[in-house]
This record gives C-alpha cells, sequence and structure tokens, in this order.
C-alpha cells in the first residue's frame, strides 16, 4: 500500500481483524462480537465504538460478555483497508 492509498482511518491489525471477524468477511454471513471487560479485544472493540466502526448493544442478563455490532462505516473501513 503505498501513501497515496493508505485509508485515511487508521486502524491496528487486531481492531481490523475484530471487524472482519464480526461479519466473517468476506462473506458477511453474521454481524456480532462478544467480547470480555478486562481484555484487550474488548479496549480494541470500545475504540471501535468510538470511531463509529461499531455499536455496543445493550448487556444481556444471560449472556457475560458485551456484544458488539460493526456499523456500515465499519463494513466501508474493512473495504477500505482491502484494497
Amino acid at each position: 500500500m503505498n501513501e497515496a492509498s493508505k485509508p485515511a482511518l487508521i486502524l491496528t491489525p487486531s481492531q481490523l481483524h475484530i471487524l472482519g471477524h464480526a461479519v466473517g468477511w468476506p462473506k458477511q454471513d453474521r454481524n456480532y462480537f462478544c467480547a470480555i471487560e478486562g481484555f484487550q479485544d474488548h479496549e480494541n472493540c470500545e475504540l471501535l465504538v468510538s470511531k463509529g466502526l461499531m455499536l455496543k448493544k445493550p448487556k444481556l442478563s444471560w449472556v457475560p460478555e458485551d456484544i458488539y455490532h460493526v456499523t456500515a462505516a465499519g463494513i466501508a473501513a474493512i473495504k477500505e483497508y482491502e484494497k
């Protein structure tokens, strides 16, 4: 990837992996990611939420993890990095 083709939004490899894994990239056959507070994935998901690339769903009493969904902007970011 040369300087001119770099995406405007900077993501770490871990953040890009979370986005791709959450949607089952490239098939896009799902849209969820579970992460437990106190772990790196959770921190990355919270950062992705702050960037508008994921949404955090309300806590479910029977699920110990937080559940996140990728937004349309998150899908666009994956596509941008794929170029």
